[in-house]
């Protein structure tokens, strides 16, 4: 059996020694200005990234704007192990955590995201204390180990804008109880949950295809319910442990996996020997997958809550056409009438009982041209309908 939590532990070490080493030998950056409040910060295509930090506040309020400039950027190793750093509340304007921006931060127990961060980079927020952590849906990109070793994060809410979550994501979360992973990610990278001792509720997402080796190494759930369109499980991801005293790798006892028999998981079970149970389906829910229009049927697919297997389809009514009456007024040559125009899908068709002839009547003449007549010709006025 592969010796997880030692690997692990050994790994993360020896990125610690690398990056402490990498950032004792960080260049002075000369250009770098600082603001009144101590934020080293960058000009770039008039946008800000904030480098550096030389104040002394314990709660960090990172500016919108800087220089009448917006805070788009935090830079790489901005905050490093600035150990007095208990809160920090971003910006909307951010659009950027840049890799190991609060690594080390061993005080930091709260960041409010905002509500504009795309890219929260490598090791960004390891080792630091964080009770919870609610990712805003305008993040589609967390690098590995973004909140590893967050040994107080007890609550977490990701992104549903997220397609990924990258090896040792959230790895060594030891307080961390339940995790719900949104129906937009595809892929569970190697190590994401593991050694998260306290997981015992864990939901995965509807889409969901790859879960990599020790995905949920050393979490306790008592069994897992596999989406039906994972594809890909490795090694040890769901259902054992390691022991702390022996560092024996062991199976959980009672560990057992709810699914279909074609899907990964059966296969899964077979060869580690976990029981498996079909799944009842006993819960269901229509999902809509193509909206119904004025012209066309809608669909909706009738899913198993929990394994997200299709049970059936329905069809959805047309929409009525929502009409707007456009009048077309007529003139001294052409008919007159009323014209039905649906604001949805653009359908038109005109009411025969509307229709109002063409009047001579309705003429209104301007005057035109002036021919002054001649010693052989008449002179005339030409008059215009100027309909």
């Amino acid at each position: 059996m592969v010796n997880i939590m030692k690997k692990l532990s050994v790994r993360i070490l020896s990125v610690i020694i690398c990056a402490t080493l990498i950032a004792s030998a960080l260049p002075f950056c000369a250009s770098a200005l600082t603001t009144e409040d101590g934020f080293e910060y960058t000009q770039e295509d008039s946008q800000i990234t904030v480098t550096g930090y030389t104040g002394g506040e314990s709660e960090i309020v990172i500016p919108s704007e800087i220089d009448s400039l917006p805070v788009t950027r935090i830079g790489k190793n901005a905050f490093y192990f600035i150990s007095y750093i208990e809160s920090v509340s971003l910006p909307d304007s951010l659009v950027e955590i840049g890799q190991g921006a609060f690594w080390g931060c061993s005080a930091l127990t709260s960041v409010d995201f905002g509500s504009g961060v795309e890219s929260i980079g490598v090791n960004a927020f390891f080792g630091t204390a964080l009770e919870s952590v609610s990712l805003p849906d305008s993040v589609t990109s967390l690098g590995e180990r973004a909140f590893a070793q967050c040994r107080s994060l007890s609550e977490l809410t990701l992104s549903e804008s997220l397609t990924e979550l990258p090896e040792s994501v959230f790895y060594d979360c030891e307080a961390l109880r339940a995790v719900t992973v949104p129906a937009s990610v595809i892929s569970i990278g190697e190590g994401a949950f593991a050694m998260c001792y306290e997981l015992s509720s864990l939901k995965l997402g509807s889409n969901l295809k790859t879960v990599g080796k020790n995905a949920f190494h050393d979490c306790p759930c008592s069994g897992v319910v596999i989406p039906v369109g994972v594809e890909e499980i490795g090694e040890e991801a769901f259902g054992y442990c390691t022991d702390k005293d022996s560092f024996n790798t062991s199976l959980i006892d009672g560990f057992y996996l709810v699914g279909n028999r074609e899907s990964a998981a059966f296969v899964y079970a077979e060869e580690n020997g976990i029981t498996f149970n079909d799944c009842a389906h006993s819960v269901t829910e229509d999902v809509v997958v193509k909206q119904p229009t004025c012209t066309e049927q809608g669909e909706s697919e009738i899913r198993c809550t929990d394994c997200a297997k299709k049970l059936g389809t329905h069809y959805l009514d047309k929409l009525k056409h929502t009409y707007t009456a456009v009048i077309i007024p007529p003139t001294c040559t052409s008919v007159g009438y009323t014209k039905y125009v649906c604001e949805v899908c653009g359908e038109s068709y005109i009411d025969e009982n509307s229709f109002i002839p063409p009047s001579g009547e309705h003429h209104s003449f301007v005057k035109g041209e002036t021919v002054p007549p001649t010693c052989e010709e008449y002179g005339y006025t030409v008059y215009i309908c100027r309909i």
